[in-house]
């Protein structure tokens, strides 16, 4: 009996998730700096006591962000070794057992999940920071058990250093601090209170000879930031509710330009000194001549040695914050301000300071109240004004933010910051002649000022004015050739032209002046997915989420790349951690589903499916897709449904009617498969798999010569299906074309030499010419 290959092939939809703009100016920002309690405070309500029913001792965790319908707790590797029968104790006072436990191959460090009774985890997660960005001499706190009934344990320390130690388990930070041992498992956390690292303890390799090989005052976390995909699987979670994904800050929308603000170095006070000591007077001294030669470090010694010989001077306080804030270290420069305004409140330059460090560190209504108190003491205090501009454009208070430029314009006309401010701010708005006249008012005083060219591009490209963006970018490059943001502008504005080499190199050389701009890394891989180079750009994005691991725009495309390269476990991986940042992206869970029924794995596809459609109900895509899980299943009236949900979304849908005609055929309902396949030709014309399976419903109603044309015009659109050879050969036999037959049959075996069913259908026609040969002899 001859035998036709059925086929059937749904049409990808994974969805190519874009920025949904083009380029931003100047943006930056860290965490919001927090006081030591207010972060004790918080962290406390996340803090998880672990507990073994087999053996003895405890150990900590902490809930880090998740799917809703389970707690994940992380923890180290070696709280959880030796016992898969862990109890939670969570701050309410709760017992709960773990679901699963995680363990990092390579890393001490592990993920225990349990499941909560309501339907999203209740207790606040600790959020996660950058690993790789932590500096010595940063302030860090660890907080734990130190006993198994006791209570939890807050304590500081300092870094020492961020450096990975091969074999160590990953650790790669270490600290002085009194924490405890019994501590482990807890988290390291910044000065913002967001998790660096998992607290590791003393606890390393012991080398040959029996002896420990850390030193015993310094301990050891091992980095957050190998929580990846490959490591954990995060649980699915149901959200009914759909939200708008939010914005990229690549975002055709503009920033306050921060480059072109302040000089640091000037907001120095060489004033004279009020301490009694002479001593003191010649450290600050000294830690000014420090500071104007950028070393900063040392700078902050002889403050402190100012300090402690006259604790009341407020210069010494305000210019040993400034030395911190260019160590990175915002939060404790914020409070050497706040020290320095305690002793002297009409001190304009520290409630300046202090404006500029809680602009950077994004509070933007305390900045603009620091910079209210400067104009206070000062009212032409021009530099104030324009950075209270800055911090109200911020804040997204355009007109405050405009009112408060023109003051510092009116107090000093050739003032070309607050000019280019003025420009961005009028951006922002989409007043983008007025911005471009501001920009133009900038280069007029300033020629050689590359922020204004940056901007003054950006504007030129919204006003669709393309032939001068990038001689305005180019000028920009010229100016400061390490200026990033400008060599990123460019390749966007290149990669909106598709001109995605161009754009490539753009971004290569914004990463080879600032290796952690995560945006860049991204959007090169953007440019690389557009080029086919999909190996690098996995890579690319590997990059944007090793410098920012909660990225889900670009976990969400590395799964869209590695689907590409047929690496469906990873890019379920990477799906995976796109829906624990975002429960709710139904693309996310519609391609996570896709994958799946490439690996064969039915049942889970059909789990991602109905996700999809719970989160978008009116998108047809999901349907189809969930659809053709069903029809894997044999659950073939189901799957028929939920195609025709699909064409109730978008009546001409062509893949729902392809794939409900495939089904109709496996329920031998040919006149009804043929019907279906015929209206997905008449919305897509040029749809291979939707002739080839048109053709199969002809052949199974015996209409042979109309099936032979239906297989023609699909290999017309797809020439190497041996699918679609085998079955046209099948429908020249029945036409008793045996010549054309078997040449059919033969293409359908040089395409796919392990083809049985061709071989067969090949050696039977074959053999019965032979037997005809025969006995006409």
């Amino acid at each position: 009996m001859k035998k036709l290959l059925l086929y059937g092939k749904r049409k990808m939809s994974s969805r190519w998730l874009v920025a949904s703009g083009c380029m931003t100016l100047l943006l930056v920002g860290c965490g919001e700096p927090k006081s030591q309690t207010k972060i004790a405070r918080e962290v406390q309500k996340s803090i998880v006591l672990i507990d073994y029913e087999d053996r003895s001792g405890h150990g900590t965790g902490f809930v880090v962000p998740g799917a809703k319908d389970v707690c994940t707790v992380m923890t180290a590797g070696q709280v959880v070794k030796g016992s898969e029968k862990l109890q939670l104790q969570t701050p309410d006072g709760k017992v709960w057992q773990a679901s699963q436990i995680k363990r990092f191959p390579d890393q001490d460090m592990a993920v225990v999940t349990f499941v909560p009774q309501g339907k999203s985890c209740p207790y606040p997660p600790v959020q996660l920071g950058n690993s790789n960005r932590v500096q010595r001499g940063e302030s860090i706190y660890i907080t734990g058990f130190t006993e198994r009934t006791g209570g939890v344990v807050f304590v500081p320390g300092d870094v020492i250093s961020n450096r990975k130690k091969p074999g160590w388990g990953g650790s790669g930070i270490s600290y002085q601090s009194a924490a405890a041992e019994a501590m482990m498992g807890g988290p390291v956390l910044d000065a913002a209170g967001r998790a660096i690292a998992v607290h590791n303890s003393h606890l390393l390799p012991e080398s040959k000879d029996g002896q420990n090989v850390a030193q015993r005052d310094l301990q050891w976390g091992v980095p957050v930031n190998g929580y990846g995909v490959k490591q954990v699987a995060i649980s699915p979670a149901f959200v009914e509710s759909p939200v708008k994904l939010p914005g990229s800050k690549a975002d055709m929308v503009a920033g306050l330009v921060a480059g072109a603000l302040l000089s640091l170095g000037g907001l120095v006070s060489y004033g004279v000194f009020r301490g009694k000591e002479p001593e003191a007077k010649g450290k600050l001294e000294r830690g000014n001549r420090m500071f104007d030669e950028g070393r900063y470090a040392d700078a902050v010694i002889c403050y402190n040695q100012a300090i402690a010989a006259a604790p009341e001077s407020a210069e010494a306080w305000n210019n040993r914050g400034l030395a911190l804030e260019n160590m990175q270290r915002k939060a404790l420069g914020l409070s050497c301000y706040d020290r320095a305004l305690h002793l002297k409140p009409d001190y304009r330059q520290a409630w300046y300071n202090r404006g500029v460090a809680l602009r950077k560190l994004e509070c933007y209504a305390e900045a603009v109240s620091s910079y209210d108190r400067a104009v206070e003491i000062k009212s032409d205090y021009h530099q104030a004004w324009n950075n209270r501009g800055v911090a109200l454009g911020r804040w997204e208070r355009y007109e405050e933010a405009l009112a408060s430029l023109d003051r510092a314009i009116e107090l000093k006309a050739d003032y070309h910051e607050a000019w280019n401010n003025r420009g961005v701010t009028l951006d922002r708005k989409q007043r983008y002649e007025e911005a471009l006249k501001c920009y133009d008012r900038a280069l007029a005083i300033k020629e050689d000022f590359p922020v204004a060219w940056n901007n003054r591009g950006l504007a030129l490209f919204k006003l669709k004015r393309p032939a001068e963006v990038l001689e305005c970018l180019d000028r920009a490059i010229e100016l400061k050739r390490n200026y990033y943001e400008a060599w990123y502008n460019r390749g966007l504005v290149l990669y909106y032209y598709q001109r995605y080499a161009e754009a490539v190199e753009c971004f290569d050389a914004a990463v080879g002046y600032k290796r952690d701009y995560y945006e860049a890394w991204y959007h090169r891989g953007l440019a690389l997915g557009k080029l086919h180079r999909y190996p690098e750009e996995v890579s690319s994005y590997d990059r944007a989420v090793e410098y920012k691991p909660d990225y889900h725009q670009a976990w969400y495309n590395r799964g869209v790349a590695q689907g590409k390269l047929h690496r469906y476990e990873e890019a379920i991986g990477s799906y995976d951690r796109t829906i624990g940042l975002q429960p709710e992206n139904y693309t996310a869970w519609n391609n996570r589903g896709e994958m799946l029924l490439a690996l064969g794995r039915y049942e889970d596809a059909l789990y991602s499916g109905d996700r999809a459609v719970a989160i978008e109900p009116d998108d047809e895509e999901g349907w189809n897709n969930r659809g053709v899980a069903l029809d894997k299943l044999q659950r073939y009236e189901e799957a028929i449904a939920s195609y025709e949900r699909a064409l109730q979304c978008k009546p001409d849908y062509a893949p729902a009617w392809n794939n409900k005609g495939l089904t109709l055929g496996r329920l031998q309902r040919y006149w009804e498969a043929f019907y279906s396949c015929d209206r997905a030709i008449e919305f897509d014309p040029d749809y291979a798999e939707a002739w080839h399976n048109r053709g199969l419903a002809l052949s199974y109603l015996q209409r042979y010569a109309e099936a032979l044309t239906s297989y023609d015009r699909a290999i017309g659109l797809q020439p190497h299906s041996a699918y679609i050879w085998n079955n046209r050969g099948w429908a020249l036999e029945n036409l008793q074309e045996h010549g054309q037959a078997i040449a059919s049959y033969k293409r359908a075996i040089s395409l796919e030499p392990n083809n049985q069913v061709a071989i067969d259908n090949r050696k039977q026609l074959s053999s019965q010419l032979e037997g005809v040969t025969s006995y006409q002899s």
